[in-house]
Order: structure tokens, then C-alpha cells, then sequence
């Protein structure tokens, strides 16, 4: 089985454990017995096992119930790769369990046989996506955004698994018509907060002009208020920050779009997104900036309560946004072209059997190693769990950076791929507090 797509943990040291942690839990613990500075990447790499039970899940426990569901594993792309690469871990290590082998096992013969079953009408779909340099761009993106993306966000149909801000970018942007959207659900969210927000508007929405007015879009009723501070009751904090609460993620439907003004639309278009976000202390402080209200500490916050952060910094186009579902994940940009998952499984294995990227640029390398002595310097001056040792760093920098290329179906590892990469590991160590 090729690794070149594979998130870069095969070098990566691992104990394993039987015993139940909460999910903050195993990410610390996993975070000092790794040995290595992939901590972002690692986390994204175990979520498969903590999110089948957020509040209380061993790693053992979470591969078990993995097993039971071979749907998960198997049938979804992004999973299946997040599973290989745990996989990836026990393997070189001798440590595999007996379970993981059995899942191994399942995993390589898919691969195998959803190679067999590429069509020469599959390839031609991929050389013609190759022809158009900008679509094709897009969908290598698309795929390799989903490789580290998480069921809850492709409920919405959004393509980047890691912020693009970090949360210091975060406090500089938001007074330069930024807008914040965070989703919770009433059923994890118990605070007066959402309380006070349900008895007001079951559906509700933020935007910042340049006039520093607020507008406030629900289902009822519209509400336009000048200044950055708005009186409705329990919101105060967030509206002053730019932040907004939004009950429940089902309202964003296609049904409800309509409901949204031009602006607003305009604003969610090229959201990105920061996964189990935290709040330093237990409720918004704000005597704080947006960033420090934002950090990511173990213990738990009032914003980990939310499924998703959405951070809008850019606009499109209005014929452009939609909310996909899982069936048309991708629209092209001719007619009615458009590729199903299946589709997109086909086209990442395809890519891993075909191409081989090299990276034959010095400088290039000169730039993975430039990042790799900014990580050692940062962590000198702050660090979080303890020592961290850099020696697959640039491995793993590579690794990506291979994979990056391989779905642009080239057999040379690019800038572009190098920086895209980058941009993931900052937003990774920016996500610990490193950056």
C-alpha cells in the first residue's frame, strides 16, 4: 500500500493505551508521548476514534467501534485516509494490534479493487479535468482539503479543514469587515447564553458594513442597528466582537438562504473553518481581545461547545455559493459537471498508483528547512507540551507536500504544493498556541 497520500505519522513513535480518556485527554497525552511536532495533524488524524463518543473514548475503543462500521472506514474518503493513517503509525512501529490488522487488511484490498474497477470513461474524465487548469486546480484542492476534514463540516459542504487565519490574524481582520459565524446546537450548548438566544430569535445572523452598523437577519423579524454594540439580551459581548450564535446548524438549509440578505451571503461564501474551538476561561470575557478569547487551552471552554467556527474573509460571486450535499459534493465549471464521491475515491487512487512526485528545487528545500528552524525557535520561546522533537518534520513537510502534487496529477513537487502545506502546519501549531 503507497503512503505518498497518507498524513505523515509514519515515522511517528506511539504507546498504546487501552484506557478511557476524555478527548482533551488523549490528545495531551498524545501530544507528549509522540515525540513529534505533528500535533495538529495528529489530532485530525484520531478524530475518527473521539468523535464516534466526544465525551469519553479510548483510542482502543474508538478503532472497535471503527470496525463495527465498516461504512466509516471504508465508504467515505476522508475517513478511510484518517484511519490509513493510523494505521501507518502501528505499522511502523511492530505494534499493531490485532483489530488494526484486520482493518489494514480491509483497507488494502479496497484500494486494491477500486483500482481494478477505473474505467477508461474515468480516465478520460480525469485527462479532461487536467485540460482545464483552473477546475483542476480546484478539485486537487477539494480532494486534499477532505483528506484532514471532518464529518460535521462537510455537512455544510466547506473545503478547508484548518482555519486560514490564525487566531491573532483573527483579532487584526475583525475591524476590517470580518465577520464571525459560530454554530451550536442547543443539545451541547447549555449556557445562559444560548438560552437567552432561543427565547429570542430561532434564527439569526451578523454582518459589519463599513459603517460599523449591524444587521440582524431571522426568520421573524430584521433588525438593523448602528454602532458595534447591540442590547438584545445574553449577546452584547459577541456583537461587539463580531461573533455570532446561531442555534441550530439545520436553519442553514436552502430553505432559510433566502431569508439571508445579499451581503451577509456575500460574507459566508469563503468561510473557513477552526474545529473545537475554545475560550480561555468558561463564558466570552470581554475585557479580551477576539484572539485571546480564542486560544485553544486543554480545559474545557464556552466555544468548544460549538460544532463549527466560521471565519468569512473573502467574497464571491452570488451564483457561486451553495450548500452542497453529500451526493454533489463539487459543481464544475461547465454545465451540469459534477463528481460524485465515488468519483473522487477513483481519482485519489488513480493519482497515488500513477504519479510519483520528486522535489527537485533547492530552494524549495531551503524553504521546508527555513520553516523547520522557525518551528525550533518558536518552540524555544513558547512551548506547550513539552520538548518537542522536529526529526520528521521535514519528512512530513514532504510527505504532503507529495500528496499535494500527486492529486494535481504531477510528477514535481511545486511551490505551490510546499506553501499549501505550510499554510496547514501554521494554522496546525497556531491551533496549539505555538504561533
Amino acid at each position: 500500500m503507497k503512503s505518498g497520500l497518507l498524513l505523515p505519522l509514519n515515522e511517528l513513535k506511539v504507546s498504546y493505551h487501552n484506557k478511557l480518556l476524555t478527548c482533551q485527554g488523549i490528545i495531551a497525552k498524545l501530544s507528549s508521548e509522540f515525540e513529534d511536532d505533528h500535533f495538529g495533524l495528529i489530532q485530525i488524524a484520531f478524530i475518527q476514534c473521539l468523535k464516534t463518543d466526544k465525551k469519553s473514548i479510548g483510542v482502543q475503543r474508538g478503532i472497535d467501534v471503527i470496525l463495527q462500521k465498516d461504512h466509516i472506514g471504508l465508504a467515505n474518503l476522508g475517513d478511510r485516509v484518517q484511519i490509513t493513517g493510523i494505521l501507518e503509525v502501528y505499522k511502523a512501529h511492530d505494534s499493531q494490534p490485532r483489530n488494526l490488522a484486520v482493518l489494514a487488511q480491509k483497507i488494502e484490498l479496497k484500494n486494491n479493487v477500486e483500482y481494478e474497477n477505473i474505467t477508461n470513461e474515468d480516465i478520460e474524465k480525469f485527462k479532461n479535468i487536467a485540460k482545464s487548469p483552473n477546475l483542476q486546480q480546484r478539485l486537487a484542492n477539494f480532494i486534499f482539503d477532505n483528506i484532514l476534514i471532518d464529518d460535521s463540516i462537510k455537512l455544510v459542504g466547506l473545503l478547508t479543514a484548518f482555519s486560514k487565519d490564525s487566531p491573532k490574524n483573527m483579532e487584526r481582520n475583525i475591524h476590517g469587515k470580518i465577520s464571525m459565524l459560530i454554530i451550536g446546537t442547543s443539545r451541547t450548548f447549555k449556557s445562559t447564553y444560548l438560552r437567552k438566544l432561543e427565547e429570542k430569535l430561532s434564527f439569526m445572523t451578523i454582518k459589519f458594513s463599513q459603517k460599523s452598523d449591524v444587521r440582524f437577519v431571522s426568520s421573524k423579524s430584521r433588525y438593523k442597528i448602528g454602532g458595534e454594540r447591540c442590547q438584545i439580551s445574553g449577546l452584547t459581548d459577541y456583537v461587539k466582537e463580531g461573533i455570532v450564535l446561531i442555534d441550530n446548524l439545520e436553519e442553514l438549509k436552502d430553505s432559510r438562504l433566502s431569508s439571508l440578505n445579499a451581503e451577509f451571503t456575500d460574507i459566508l461564501k469563503k468561510a473557513s473553518i477552526i474545529a473545537a474551538v475554545h475560550s480561555k476561561d468558561k463564558q466570552y470575557n470581554n475585557k479580551l481581545s477576539a484572539s485571546d478569547n480564542l486560544r485553544f487551552p486543554r480545559k474545557r471552554g464556552l466555544l468548544r461547545q460549538f460544532d463549527l467556527v466560521l471565519v468569512a474573509n473573502s467574497k464571491l460571486t452570488k451564483n457561486s455559493f451553495v450548500f452542497e450535499s453529500e451526493e454533489n459534493l463539487y459543481r464544475g465549471e461547465k454545465g451540469n459537471f459534477q463528481f460524485t464521491n465515488e468519483f473522487l475515491r477513483k481519482y485519489i487512487i488513480y493519482a497515488k498508483e500513477e504519479f510519483e512526485p520528486m522535489i527537485s528545487n533547492e530552494s524549495l528545500m531551503n524553504r521546508i528547512i527555513e520553516f523547520k528552524e522557525e518551528v525550533v525557535n518558536l518552540n524555544k520561546e513558547k512551548f506547550l507540551f513539552g520538548i518537542l522533537e522536529i526529526g520528521n518534520l521535514v519528512r512530513g513537510i514532504i510527505t504532503l507536500s507529495k500528496a499535494h502534487a500527486r492529486i494535481a496529477f504531477r510528477d514535481e513537487i511545486k511551490e505551490e504544493d510546499v506553501e499549501k502545506v505550510l499554510k496547514i502546519y501554521r494554522s496546525s501549531l497556531a491551533n496549539v498556541g505555538l504561533i
